[in-house]
């Protein structure tokens, strides 16, 4: 198998459209009805290097390289999830252990920075690759092929991640607080219902992002919200994932929970379309880690369900009767029978 994907490069080496066209082709049509989201991310980090090498400097693979790029970023995205879960933890045992465990939640706290720091660059650099391919996103639209509209929509969706996960850095990767705007002006170039309405979501996280960026009259939330309903039906559910994740990054944890609870009933009510199923299953991934961090920040655990959310503290229940204790029958069974009674004299002697 090593041998025949090197022959493949080799063959494929110098020419950048022909590895675009097999890239955004052959390999996204292998993968995307396949739900393995590590298989995929890691074919993406295994690529990236690969892929740049194959094309000329004239004519480099930048439209293979969005897809490699935003898989690898897609990679980090479950270290970056594990380091929030084990920050909160230690916060929690701060709170209850004491002073002493400052060090550990600092460190918890610089190991989350790193690993948003690290998917934002990954992310970014797929946003990049795509101005490269089109042009600077949101003015004007490209010319898109049928082939090319997914690697320009994964190329949108990476470049919001990349400008979220940037924040939660601190700004390490330097991310553009503007790409947001240039994001939510090229969703137009994407027809909305037919890319899960994901254009519209994304043009939505515009105006969340951005307070007073919507149009007059308009509610960000809810317009986000039918953009996530309509992509529940769809039976991908990105838009959905993006809904949640834009309402934690904003502090409406109502709108989490709402999203979350909206997320696990899409799951029964509509199956994952079999030919996105890739995307499907990433955007479950996405809710259930906000899942996740609701559950950590509340009880000190992980979800045990994607859609069950923290309630109030369960009720103890009395403790069981002992067996025979208050025994109905008003003795035990296996009690020692008593003593006989000693003869009375019932003469009165």
């Amino acid at each position: 198998m090593r041998e025949l994907t090197l022959l493949l490069l080799v063959a494929l080496a110098g020419c950048g459209p022909k590895v675009d066209k097999f890239v955004a082709t052959r390999v996204v049509d292998r993968g995307a009805p396949v739900p393995d989201v590590d298989m995929v991310c890691e074919l993406g980090v295994s690529l990236a290097h690969p892929l740049a090498a194959l094309g000329s400097e004239r004519r480099p693979p930048h439209k293979a390289l969005i897809i490699a790029e935003a898989a690898s970023g897609m990679c980090l995205q479950p270290e970056v999830w594990e380091a929030e879960l084990l920050g909160i933890r230690s916060r929690r045992n701060l709170v209850a252990l004491g002073e002493g465990r400052t060090a550990e939640v600092k460190d918890a706290r610089l190991r989350e920075k790193r690993a948003h720091a690290a998917a934002a660059d990954r992310f970014y650099r797929a946003y990049l690759r795509m101005e490269q391919a089109f042009g600077v996103v949101g003015e004007g639209c490209p010319a898109l092929k049928e082939r090319d509209e997914l690697v320009y929509l994964l190329g949108l969706y990476a470049g919001t991640f990349g400008l979220l996960h940037d924040r939660r850095s601190g700004g390490e990767v330097g991310v553009p607080l503007d790409t947001i705007a240039h994001i939510a002006r090229g969703s137009v170039c994407l027809d909305d219902a037919e890319w899960w309405s994901v254009p519209g979501a994304l043009q939505a996280a515009w105006w969340t992002l951005i307070p007073g960026s919507e149009p007059d009259g308009v509610d960000p939330w809810q317009s986000l919200e039918e953009r996530a309903a309509a992509g529940d039906r769809s039976g991908v559910r990105l838009a959905r994932a993006l809904q949640v994740v834009l309402a934690d990054n904003a502090g409406r944890q109502d709108l989490v929970a709402a999203g979350i609870r909206a997320h696990a009933q899409a799951l029964k009510d509509t199956p994952a379309d079999p030919e996105w199923a890739l995307f499907d299953e990433y955007a479950r991934l996405v809710t259930l880690h906000e899942s996740d961090l609701i559950w950590t920040e509340d009880r000190g655990h992980r979800a045990a369900a994607l859609g069950d959310l923290p309630g109030p503290d369960p009720v103890e229940e009395p403790a069981s009767p002992l067996p025979f204790e208050g025994d109905p029958f008003g003795e035990d069974p296996f009690a020692e029978p008593a003593p006989p009674s000693p003869p009375t004299d019932e003469s009165g002697d």
